[in-house]
């Protein structure tokens, strides 16, 4: 029988602890922006459960270290705090080849923002935004990401080979900017802004709601694109540009299957072609390398502004196809825009412009 002595005793002690139970800023005021803490790591398994692990993670793949081989394991939910975010991978010399699973779990609010032109040459930013920079056989699943906001523009022609995947090409993906042989499954982004801009001097823009550019074999499976706005615009001389709900562009023998999207799509080019599409800007290939979208649909608003020379092509699921579409559906209004003296305008509910290859 506990005596009231005893019990007062009891409740003393639960009180000097809660007093002296020291209370950190970072708890309060959530992630700064760059501190870093290595996670739980048990047989090839990290364990995520806080920002700073994750920016530690970050830190790790554009420094070099793909994680082929491991499994990263989100247990929470991570809110970078309206941070800036640095996008996990730059290049095809540094880039994430491991298996990332999410678990249902979602990470928001943040911002990935980069701007190239003449004042920052010499240290010229990544040429990828999202979440993911660059993805080389990795595993993306069960991620959600939620209010970011990215943006990547190229102004400048900057060409260092060490910045740059493609040229002067810049990549924008809600989950990953530039994937290779990837397969992203059951993710979804959510009320996100990503945007990809080339200037004249510059090369191709590719935005994406998951992936702005994926080619080799990359895979889409149960991913949901929810709201917000996807856009890929140019002003380059001799490149087009490329915008879908779900990919940019699907690059030979890529898969899209049972996956949606509801943000609106906006492509847009002054002189060259633009490829706009409800899930894909345009996939590309060969008769033998071609992609497939299957059992899956489109409700966003989908926008086209085609150039004076030549316009390109819209469409509700793909602007212009080398794939096949089986069982695909559009409910999303398709608007096209042009002023065109050369070229034409091709649009459709399905697949605005297709290569004698590609059904539907």
């Amino acid at each position: 029988m506990i005596t009231k002595r005893i019990m007062a005793a009891i409740m003393s002690f639960i009180i000097i602890t809660a007093y002296f139970t020291p209370v950190y800023a970072n708890d309060e005021q959530g992630w700064d922006g760059s501190s870093t803490a290595v996670p739980e790591y048990i047989d090839n398994v990290y364990t995520i459960s806080k920002p700073e692990e994750l920016a530690w993670l970050g830190g790790q793949i554009s420094g070099g270290n793909s994680f082929r081989g491991y499994e990263i394991n989100l247990v929470s939910d991570i809110d970078l705090n309206n941070k800036n975010w640095t996008p996990m991978g730059k290049n095809l010399n540094n880039y994430f080849a491991g298996t990332f699973n999410g678990n249902g779990h979602t990470i928001k609010n943040a911002s990935i923002i980069f701007s190239i032109d003449s004042a920052n040459i010499i240290n010229a930013p990544y040429h990828t935004a999202g979440f993911f920079g660059v993805c080389n056989g990795a595993t993306i699943q069960d991620v959600k990401i939620s209010n970011f906001n990215i943006s990547i523009k190229n102004e400048s022609g900057y060409t260092q080979s060490y910045a740059s995947i493609d040229g002067t090409s810049v990549f924008a993906g809600g989950i990953c900017g530039y994937g290779i042989n990837t397969v992203f499954k059951n993710n979804t982004v959510s009320n996100c802004t990503i945007s990809a801009y080339t200037g004249s001097e510059s090369a191709s823009a590719y935005a994406g709601g998951i992936c702005g550019y994926a080619k080799d074999s990359c895979q889409f499976g149960y991913c949901k694109v929810e709201g917000g706005s996807i856009s890929g615009t140019s002003t380059s001389l001799n490149n087009d540009c490329y915008a879908g709900g779900i990919a940019g562009a699907l690059i030979d023998e890529g898969l899209i299957y049972q996956s949606c999207n509801s943000a609106s799509v906006k492509g847009g080019h002054e002189i060259a072609a633009a490829y706009t599409g409800g899930l894909v800007g345009e996939s590309m290939g060969t008769s033998d390398t071609l992609s497939a979208i299957r059992d899956s649909y489109n409700c966003g608003n989908v926008s086209h502004k085609g150039s004076w020379m030549e316009t390109g092509a819209v469409g509700g699921i793909i602007g212009q196809s080398m794939s096949t579409v089986t069982r695909c559906y559009n409910s999303g209004n398709i608007n096209a825009d042009t002023s065109t003296f050369f070229g034409d305008v091709y649009c459709s509910g399905i697949a605005g412009g297709a290569s004698s290859s590609a059904t539907v």
